[in-house]
């Protein structure tokens, strides 16, 4: 038969030439499939026939389980040859059976292996990897061999495979960040997260890049998500991970807006040793408590700086919050643009963003945020409000404060 077959694993099992499909091959009740798939999952592997008998009748005593297995191969090849003609798929030599993998035959999981592989080679192009990987995720349609899943072989071939695919999310997603790809990696988890529900780690990761593009509400949707998901499959409550994840969605949409002073002092409560990389209040104050306890490993004196925006008293009420949303969207691009790779962003409040930045002095971090102010400026206007920003050495509180209108006046003498 010259079609080509195709073998899915991923999800549903199911054999198919593209125009029709063995319907029965998903039945886990039957022993003549569960034999096709353990030969499929060790595709062009010799397997014992006494390992496959003990694997496919572990909770069963049978007088003869070798005959057993001799008719289910016999029914089994002939069933298969609706597909193969006179060419087995299933070889026996030398007391093994294996699949046959020299015939016109497309595993998924194999080829899934292959990409995999391929995506891993870190001297390929970003962009031919990023194909690779998503060639390879899209090919994962749930668990391998999902339903086999009461057939004890199959656990640690399913918990490898959703490993697997879990690590090609997570370096795909690295990509991504790296090429400035935050809708990919946000649309990333949400397949992710259909094929593997139950995954936590997912749901975070996919949190904390909605907050890091201030994609607030979308970000607590996924929260609730998750959290009844917790209850309803576990009944447990978020992990503290989470937990810290709403707090940062609360924080940045919260009406009232601090000061330089209060955010130090809430920078100093304590610390968590963690190296995990975030963009909201919390993670912000694990890096701040790191460059503060490592002087000898920072070139530069570093500042913390505070950006507010302050909405005219006139503006329409209807319009105000859209207004903000948009300057703080540009705001945001500002400072990513401005911003170096040691320098720290992130959201504080609704209208404000806290930044820790290196600079020679304190002359040239103020250059700094007069430089983002112009842009800001250069890109929203200044007709609905007006950006206003403070300086101070890391660490010292409102010692040596200079805010914008102190810089402003200095400056222009």
């Amino acid at each position: 038969m010259d079609n080509q077959i195709k073998i899915i694993t991923f999800g549903r099992f199911r054999i198919t030439d593209g125009s029709r499909e063995l319907m029965d091959a998903t039945s886990a009740k039957s022993k003549m499939w569960s034999v096709l798939k353990y030969l499929i999952a060790f595709s062009g592997k010799p397997v014992p026939a006494d390992r496959l008998a003990d694997a496919i009748w572990a909770d069963e005593d049978h007088d003869n389980p070798a005959k057993l297995l001799r008719d289910v191969i016999y029914r089994l090849r002939k069933t298969l040859t609706t597909y193969s003609g006179e060419q087995p798929y299933i070889n026996f030599s030398q007391g093994n059976y294996s699949w046959n993998d020299k015939l016109n035959c497309w595993i998924d999981f194999v080829e899934f292996n292959d990409l995999m592989g391929k995506a891993r080679d870190t001297s390929k192009p970003s962009d031919e990897r990023i194909t690779l990987y998503a060639d390879a995720i899209a090919l994962y349609d749930g668990p391998f061999l999902r339903d086999a899943a009461i057939e004890i072989w199959t656990l640690t071939l399913t918990d490898y495979y959703r490993r697997l695919f879990l690590q090609a999310v997570e370096e795909l997603a690295e990509l991504y960040e790296l090429e400035g790809m935050l809708e990919e990696v946000v649309m990333l988890y949400d397949k992710a997260i259909i094929c593997e529900p139950y995954e936590e780690p997912l749901y975070i990761k996919q949190i904390q890049t909605l907050i890091d593009t201030g994609e607030y509400e979308h970000a607590r949707r996924q929260y609730k998500a998750i959290e009844k998901v917790l209850m309803r499959e576990f009944g447990t409550k978020p992990s503290h991970n989470l937990e810290r994840l709403s707090y940062e969605i609360d924080k940045a949409t919260m009406n009232q807006a601090g000061s330089l002073d209060e955010i130090s002092q809430l920078l100093e409560e304590g610390s968590r040793k963690q190296g995990a990389m975030f963009c909201g209040p919390e993670t912000f104050r694990q890096i701040y408590m790191l460059d503060k306890r490592a002087d000898e490993r920072i070139n530069f004196p570093v500042y913390l700086a505070l950006m507010t925006y302050i909405e005219r008293d006139d503006v329409e009420e209807a319009k105000a919050e859209s207004e903000l949303r948009n300057a703080m969207r540009i705001l945001r691009q500002v400072l990513r643009q401005s911003l170096r790779n040691g320098d720290v962003i992130a959201q504080y409040s609704r209208n404000q963003f806290i930044l820790m930045v290196t600079a020679m002095d304190e002359k040239s971090g103020s250059a700094a945020l007069r430089r983002m102010k112009y842009l800001f400026e250069t890109k929203f206007g200044t007709g609905g409000g007006e950006l206003q920003y403070h300086l101070s050495p890391i660490g010292k509180g409102d010692i040596g404060l200079v805010s914008a209108k102190d810089d402003e006046r200095r400056t222009s003498k």
